[in-house]
């Protein structure tokens, strides 16, 4: 398994599976990727065809069919909460008032960030 933190890109998508032959000694069998432009450029698509053996596309609008979603869930949920006060991780239009931003807990800890 590897991973690259960034803007999903044709560039973090090859370091993150350098990363995974690094860690592992052999190239995956299988990747799933979303539909990020990215992903699905011409030069991936080719690079694909010669290096692995499946390419599965994710199924648009389900994030629960990657694996990597539910673990940034779990990670969110049970560690950035837990140990970070204030931290929300989700975006400012959030419907649920415990993934938006703590703004009076980041206006009160300014000076520490």
């Amino acid at each position: 398994l590897g991973w690259c933190f960034g803007t999903e890109s044709k560039e973090t998508i090859l370091l993150a599976l350098r990363h995974a032959y690094r860690r592992s000694g052999v190239m995956p069998l299988q990747l799933q990727l979303d539909h990020s432009s990215g992903a699905w450029n011409a030069a991936m698509i080719a690079w694909y065809k010669q290096t692995i053996q499946y390419v599965t596309p994710a199924q648009v609008g389900n994030a629960k069919a990657k694996v990597v979603e539910s673990w940034f869930s779990h990670f969110h949920l049970r560690v950035l909460k837990v140990h970070f006060d204030g931290f929300a991780g989700m975006n400012v239009t959030a419907k649920s008032p415990d993934n938006r931003s703590h703004y009076e807990w980041l206006k009160a800890n300014r000076s520490k960030l």
